[in-house]
């Protein structure tokens, strides 16, 4: 100990300096105030870990598990649900924030004791080799040391730590920092695992750089930061996995080097700090209109507001404290402490300009209503596979109506390999798209890999006047080779109105099959020319037009990590040869007793009625006075005129709405 003397000694002013601006006082206070609901579930599981029991249940555990397993003598391999990823999370730490906030709060040293023997003990059974093992990956050995360093700070701030315990979990923090640039590979510069480890180096060495004493390992972990944060992250803000988890999970951990650079006073390069500023900002997006994230890819349904304060107050955005809590949560002020903390409830909200949002590098489309909790929410996607992490799920679309979730994306459940539910929430079945004689787009060959995927085009999407239009395209071959190109439309109306059109081209005789998966929470009934569709206090009627058999299934879906629920899905079966245009229509109760008609438009010169395969055209009568008229083309005018006619109301375009009240006609054109 006493090489280190004046390193354990610099570290303890470094602690003190930093937790005078911290204020544990004020956090306690805060927490006991303000926090009430989430510090009791915290205490339970920190009353749990008294008794080697574990539970992995915060908001970021990518891997959740709700049961409480006890791991009596502490096996650190403990595999008890026959699930390596319960292994992982249990060497991972993130869990021991709950004991250091229940001393705080409950002012018991028990809870710093089993604190301080959790971390020997894993120290003391656990050896740092390079061929690594169950313990010691380097996405956990990252997590882990991060951990290590967060709450160290408070173990020294309270005293309750000798230098000889100081230094024991110090070098073992450099040993394990060492390990993970000795074990890293090239690949993971495009990788979640990667950012976990060099985040882990850099927000490290501004603790314990002296301990360290290679400041070629520092500047080799910010500079591969920099290379991974620019390829990950998309120009767009979401990141290249497809999986709005581990975006929270790489925009997390850069948000914790960020907020120690800046109190070091160490200057990170600009264009990596607005790379992650951009990933928060789509985080906002990625929330329905109850703020929680789409289960997209290998994700759950979880509240994003925690990270989005985290955000707001990192980068001082009143953009994305609109979307965050109004007050700081728990996780949040444990982190940043009393001046942060003052800082958010200082920042002023301020309303994104733009409801909806296209993200072109992504392909994931999001379109609200408005930012109020009880509006309308749709979601599509149509882009690349990402990582393993990617589902099969193109064309895909998901429906919030009045804040309830309809239509939803059926999640992941588990990695376990050759698990059912693994490899079925990660097909098409599983989602809401289209597939043609039972040959998949998209076919997964196991939990982290394909046969085949198709090939995505680039989307379409515009927003005016209150009316939103997509276009999500794909190309894909049959098992037999036999190619096709697949377009998913999509027109929103205001009052809870969608029309779905399923436009594929395909040579030959086919029979397309379209899967709509329903929350667990939906009622559903079958009244012949349409379903009913309950949830909670409000409903949606879907009706399914030009299909030859319609069939309601059980099936199930997963709304986190280890939890499954029972549910429907509807199928629709449509036989066609070479084109198919089928289309659906969703009516929110708000339109209660609208009628739909087909309205007549005219192509000049001619008086044949308009064909469905050639366009798509409804009437929707709100009321007497009032009246929104579809039309969505499905193929080029090249015969006749150009010009189309409702009543006396010229139309040119491939897809325009007329907005009808009373006699004055208003003419949105979507897409030329």
């Amino acid at each position: 100990m006493e090489m280190f003397k004046k390193e354990i000694n610099n570290l303890k002013l470094k602690v003190k300096d930093y937790m005078k601006e911290y204020d544990v006082e004020f956090i306690k206070g805060y927490i006991k105030d303000n926090c009430k609901e989430e510090y009791k579930r915290k205490l339970i599981g920190a009353n749990l870990l008294l008794n080697n029991s574990f539970i992995f249940d915060e908001t970021w555990d990518m891997e959740q598990c709700r049961i409480p397993y006890v791991n009596k003598n502490l096996d650190w391999n403990f595999t008890p649900n026959g699930d390596e990823e319960w292994t992982f999370m249990l060497n991972r730490h993130e869990y021991l924030n709950k004991l250091v906030l229940a001393y705080y709060i409950e002012e018991n040293d028990i809870y710093l004791d089993k604190f301080k023997e959790l971390i020997i003990n894993w120290i003391d059974n656990n050896e740092i080799t390079l061929k690594g093992g169950k313990t010691i990956r380097t996405i956990d050995t990252g997590i882990r040391c991060f951990s290590f360093i967060n709450l160290l700070i408070h173990l020294i701030n309270e005293d309750k730590i000798t230098d000889e315990e100081i230094e024991k979990i110090v070098l073992s923090i450099v040993e394990q920092l060492k390990y993970l640039k000795e074990a890293y590979i090239d690949k993971y510069v495009l990788s979640n695992w990667g950012v976990l480890q060099t985040t882990a180096i850099v927000g490290a060495y501004f603790w314990i750089g002296e301990f360290i004493n290679d400041e070629e390992l520092m500047n080799w972990a910010v500079e591969e930061l920099y290379k991974q944060i620019d390829i990950q992250v998309l120009d767009d803000g979401s990141h290249w996995e497809q999986s709005v988890m581990y975006h929270v999970e790489v925009l997390n951990c850069s948000m914790k080097v960020i907020n120690y650079s800046n109190y070091f006073g160490y200057k990170l390069n600009e264009d990596f700090l607005n790379k992650v500023e951009s990933m928060a900002i789509y985080l906002m997006y990625c929330g329905d209109s109850n703020n929680i994230q789409q289960a997209q890819g290998d994700s759950d349904r979880t509240d994003i507001r925690d990270a989005l304060v985290k955000s707001a107050t990192i980068f001082e955005n009143g953009m994305l404290k609109y979307r965050a809590y109004d007050n700081v949560d728990l996780s949040s002020a444990f982190i940043l402490g009393k001046k942060k903390v003052k800082r958010y409830l200082d920042i002023e909200k301020i309303e994104p300009k733009e409801k909806s949002k296209s993200f072109i590098d992504s392909g994931n489309i999001y379109v609200r209503e408005s930012f109020e909790r009880d509006s309308s929410f749709t979601y599509m996607q149509n882009g690349t596979l990402g990582s393993g992490h990617g589902h099969s799920d193109l064309g895909h679309i998901s429906i919030h109506y009045k804040g309830k979730p309809f239509l939803i994306d059926s999640g992941r459940y588990t990695y376990v390999e050759g698990d059912y539910l693994r490899e079925y929430l990660k097909s098409a079945k599983a989602h809401n798209v289209s597939v043609i004689d039972n040959s998949p787009f998209a076919v997964p060959k196991n939990s982290w890999s394909y046969d085949k995927y198709g090939d995505t085009l680039k989307n379409y999407f515009v927003e005016k006047d209150g009316v939103a239009y997509a276009e999500l395209p794909y190309l894909a071959e049959l098992e037999d080779k036999t190619p096709y190109v697949a377009i998913k439309k999509v027109l929103i109306l205001p009052k809870g109105i969608w029309v779905i059109v399923n436009d594929i081209r395909c040579v030959g005789k086919h029979t397309c099959t379209n899967y709509y998966n329903l929350d667990n929470k939906v009622i559903i009934t079958d009244n012949g020319d349409y379903y009913k569709c309950v949830n909670d206090d409000t409903y949606i009627d879907m009706y399914n037009y030009n299909i030859d058999k319609k069939v309601l299934k059980n099936s199930i879906i997963s709304k986190n990590y280890n939890e499954v629920n029972n549910s429907k899905r509807i199928e629709t079966y449509i036989d066609f040869e070479d084109n198919l245009i089928n289309y659906d229509i969703i009516i929110g109760n708000n339109s209660k007793g609208i009628e739909i008609s087909k309205p007549s438009i005219i192509q000049y010169n001619s008086n044949e009625e308009m064909l469905e395969n050639i366009a798509v055209t409804k009437e929707f009568k709100l009321s007497e006075d009032e009246s929104y008229i579809v039309i969505i083309f499905n193929r080029e005018t090249y015969k006749g005129g150009k010009v189309y006619f409702y009543n006396d109301v010229a139309i040119y375009g491939k897809v325009t709405v007329i907005h009808k009240i009373k006699n004055k006609h208003t003419v949105i054109r979507l897409k030329t």
